[in-house]
């Protein structure tokens, strides 16, 4: 509970580390799912498991809330690292994980994949920047006749100038 009680210096901290908005009001989502789980019976929290699990129970009020959040964080924007961890919160607070568990549970299943995920994006922004580069100042008429003829696979489609 501690952590949802010092949510105004929490969001002062992230828009000091350089955050959003947005990515400071996810992270605030964040915190409070630990308090609000911890106001559930034991009823309460299998049944909210048991509706997250089937994936179509809205007439349960907490899967509907969390469904409904989880919604928003991604009608927001936010980095699929956000979207990711506040499912494991969810998911691990529902389950009674500490949150130091669930930190270690997230860490070790969905960083390596956000890491692929950002390397192969950098990776295509590489490439595609490299086909769309602007040539280099050095760059002749002489390279880009060069070029073509590569292009054509070495034979020439036209007579150079100085044969003309």
């Amino acid at each position: 509970m501690r952590r949802a009680n010092n949510l105004d210096g929490t969001l002062r901290l992230l828009g000091a580390d350089g955050n959003t908005t947005r990515e400071s009001a996810v992270y605030a989502a964040i915190t409070l799912v630990g308090a609000v789980v911890a106001n559930l019976t034991d009823t309460e929290r299998q049944a909210a498991i048991e509706a997250l699990a089937r994936h179509d129970d809205p007439n349960n009020p907490v899967s509907k809330g969390f469904r409904y959040m989880l919604h928003v964080v991604e009608q927001l924007g936010a980095k699929p690292a956000l979207l990711s961890r506040m499912s494991y919160e969810i998911v691990g607070h529902l389950h009674g994980i500490c949150l130091e568990a669930i930190q270690a549970w997230w860490t070790e299943t969905e960083v390596p994949r956000l890491v692929d995920d950002v390397l192969q994006a950098e990776a295509s922004a590489q490439v595609i920047a490299q086909r769309f580069a602007p040539r280099t100042p050095h760059t002749t008429a002489h390279h880009l006749v060069i070029d073509q003829l590569k292009r054509l696979g070495g034979k020439a489609q036209f007579a150079p100038i100085w044969m003309v």
